[in-house]
């Protein structure tokens, strides 16, 4: 079992407990008695690994490991005299960089390698060797570190030089004039040389002269410095069994623009030795799976924990990560999603509504259980498998136990409980959900042409709603001999649509087939006002910072938090918006509706095109409605512990409105002129204070979502709903639904920021 960024060894200890359970009811099945104390230090000895770049988080680890241990000994001072009573771990806890595997700047993939007879025989005497060592056992053949690490350096030496041989020999083998045989019914047999192929047998020769030399440099570069390397460090693990059984870990969280070579002053880092490092990193994982699609140079840290960790598993591994719940949605995480789909089985993601699992990190995680990558059996080994999204209502310790966890394993269709929510996919459904295909030049028929820009296979839009396209649609297959053979993966949604999503809100996907549309296909979405583009030294104009100041929807310079402030005139920041979409969102939420030119901060702008310039209040009845409310909390990210909605320009891009509304403008001047209070007032529940207050946890424990009813929620906030509803079809029923999964999902939010 593995940590690849172990820290001070919590995830080890805890690793530690659970085979300790195992083994005692193993050991009681067979009649065999064994102290706590031995089997821990058993385990220690044979089953746990770590690494860390950090060599205080070692000893930290070392440290945890001992402690533990000590709490199970009951020897007496005498046996302490004795014989040294805890494991050396040096061997067992390592200090480098997990992701980053250079010898002089060499990256190195000798792991896949067949390696002979002896010397796995060699491998299997240093695993029996690196025990002894451990729990220092007189018997042992070396008595210091420094001889294992030698003896480890020199395996590796014989392995790099079988390589070479086993690669000269397909020189040699390359270098053979290649003869063709004549038909087999002809007299006598022709041959020729097959000259077409000398081109491809250049190539395969360069590369095996390239690869040569990089092996013989890696062993100059050896005896000049070790750094550490998974092949070399954990060599009996990969040569005996080809990888760990479990990776399991908590990698660090570090944003995109904050990556650094490790255990280097930050300070002094320049811009270039960033990128830099950054390259390395993203050409590590490249060595590892020269199948994984470009990695966005966005990704953050733990990104390339989850493509290093799956590369250290042995064929029946098993990984488990606990990591920021962010690539389940946003851009970067279509590469890692597209790996997945194709060549890892997804066996879980688990998220919990109710509990944070850190107190001190402002991020929301899940949990990611999968199995070894599929090797060897084509582009899309994988996509047969079913993924789990599950979801837990309560906290863990609440939730988990024998019965659903096989509950959850054996689910075929979605499935709920008063714990849990398990909602299975084929990987195959997942990655077509995810892919883009381009349009035809013209559509057999129609007369329609291509668009400049591609459909999203998933995405319902205004042009693709005719018979014909949908028959181009269900026949595409017949037109691609593969449905992946063109087009692209451009990532899903899976923490909105399978984790935080409601039922309701599939209903309103189906119900408004044909009535929803991308509110990208009727404006252009712009970028926020970023904060040095404002200030006292640029010429002021009428300005509103975020959504805190706004309290109404309609905004004009008169509106309250309207003012005059500084904007920059280059550039987009004094761009018009007909709209403005909060880049933040907590339990209020309003799209204000800019009628005198308002330029705002800390939003999005959305722009109509010309064709739609007079749909302008009836996006804004939609984009103002509680079904709004619900796909932000379904298409946004919370990635922050604090519990607000992070909001991208591709979110709002992705946002379904309907474009066929009829109001009343009595309704729509009453609306937009009051004041717009959070979800819960809207919704009927009273305004809860810490003046008044008599609810054992505040503010928010006390909102019930079954509580909600028409008669409680306010009337014109009820009346345009129900003008929206209806044109989607919706029954009362499901109305109703909508609420109150509106209610849960804000509150759940919000109490999950607070639960720690």
């Amino acid at each position: 079992m593995l940590d690849p960024a172990c820290g001070s060894g919590a995830f080890l200890v805890g690793m530690m407990n659970v085979l300790l359970e195992i083994y005692k009811v193993i050991f009681r099945h067979l009649n065999r008695e064994m102290s706590d104390f031995e089997l821990k230090k058993r385990i220690i000895g044979r089953n746990l690994y770590g690494v860390d770049v950090m060599r205080w988080a070692v000893h930290s680890a070392e440290l945890r490991l001992w402690l533990s241990l000590m709490i199970e000994s009951d020897l007496t001072i005498f046996d302490l005299r004795r014989s040294p009573l805890l494991p050396n771990l040096n061997l067992k806890l390592r200090v480098g960089d997990s992701l980053v595997q250079e010898i002089g700047g060499l990256n190195l993939k000798i792991r896949d390698g067949e390696i002979s007879f002896p010397i796995k025989r060699r491998l299997a005497d240093l695993k029996n060797e690196k025990e002894k060592y451990c729990n220092n056992d007189p018997t042992g053949k070396y008595k210091t570190e420094k001889l294992i690490l030698n003896e480890e350096v020199s395996i590796f030496n014989d392995i790099i030089e079988e390589r070479i041989i086993k690669l000269q020999k397909e020189k040699q083998y390359l270098n053979l004039p290649k003869l063709k045989t004549g038909n087999m019914y002809s007299d006598m047999a022709t041959y020729k040389v097959a000259d077409d192929t000398d081109k491809d047998k250049a190539n395969q020769i360069k590369e095996i002269d390239n690869e040569v030399n990089n092996l013989n440099l890696v062993r100059i570069k050896l005896k000049e410095h070790k750094p550490f390397v998974w092949d070399i460090d954990f060599a009996e693990i990969f040569g005996e069994k080809g990888g760990f059984d479990i990776v399991i870990g908590n990698p660090p969280y570090v944003r995109q623009e904050k990556i650094s070579p490790p255990n280097v002053n930050k300070s002094e880092l320049t811009l270039e030795e960033r990128r830099e490092y950054k390259e390395k990193l993203i050409s590590s994982v490249k060595n590892q799976f020269d199948k994984v699609p470009t990695i966005d140079r966005r990704s953050d840290y733990y990104i390339y924990f989850y493509f290093h960790g799956l590369s250290l598993l042995n064929k029946r591994g098993t990984f488990c990560f606990i990591t920021s719940n962010s690539w389940l949605d946003v851009g970067y995480g279509a590469s890692l999603q597209e790996f997945l789909l194709r060549h890892v089985p997804i066996f879980a993601v688990y998220d919990n509504q109710s509990t944070r699992s850190f107190e001190h990190a402002d991020v929301n995680t899940i949990i990611a259980l999968f199995g070894a990558p599929i090797k060897g059996r084509g582009d899309f080994p994988a996509l047969s498998n079913i993924a789990r999204f599950v979801v837990f209502k309560k906290p863990f310790e609440e939730a988990i136990n024998t019965k659903s966890l096989l509950e959850i394993e054996e689910a075929k269709e979605v499935l709920t409980s008063d714990s849990f929510r398990v909602f299975p996919k084929k990987q195959e459904d997942l990655l077509e959900e995810g892919w883009e295909y381009p349009e035809p030049d013209v559509i057999a028929g129609s007369g329609a042409t291509k668009q400049s820009q591609t459909k999203s296979h998933s995405e319902p839009c205004p042009e693709l709603d005719s018979g014909v396209v949908s028959a181009f649609r269900k026949s595409k297959s017949a037109l691609f001999k593969d449905k992946f053979l063109t087009g692209k993966y451009t990532g899903n949604k899976w923490g909105g649509k399978y984790l935080r999503a409601p039922d309701i809100f599939f209903k309103i996907l189906e119900k408004g087939k044909g009535k929803l549309v991308s509110l990208s296909s009727v404006a252009y979405i712009e970028g926020y006002i970023h904060g040095f583009n404002v200030g006292d030294e640029f010429p002021k104009d009428y300005f509103i910072e975020s959504l805190e100041d706004a309290k109404l929807i309609l905004l004009d310079k008169y509106s309250p938090g309207v003012k005059l402030f500084g904007i920059k005139k280059q550039g987009n920041s004094r761009v018009i918006a007909d709209l403005l979409f909060p880049r933040m969102i907590g339990s209020r939420f309003l799209v204000l509706l800019n009628k005198e030119n308002i330029l705002g901060q800390k939003f999005y702008k959305i722009i109509l095109k010309d064709e739609f310039k007079d749909l302008k209040i009836t996006l804004s009845l939609f984009l103002n409605s509680t079904i709004q409310i619900l796909q932000n909390e379904v298409i946004m990210l919370s990635p922050w512990g604090m519990g607000a909605l992070s909001v991208n320009s591709n979110d709002v891009k992705q946002i379904k409105v309907t474009i066929s509304l009829k109001f009343n403008r009595k309704l729509f001047e009453k609306l937009f002129t009051r004041e717009i209070k959070s979800i819960f007032e809207e919704l009927g529940f009273q305004k809860c204070s810490t003046r008044n207050c008599n609810h054992p946890v505040h503010p928010y424990e006390y909102i019930k979502p079954e509580e909600v009813s028409f008669e409680k929620i306010i009337p014109d906030r009820r009346e345009f709903d129900k003008i929206v509803f209806e044109a989607l079809g919706l029954t009362e029923e499901e109305q109703l639904e909508v609420y109150r999964a509106v209610v849960e999902l804000v509150k759940n939010r919000l109490v999950k920021a607070k639960s720690v």
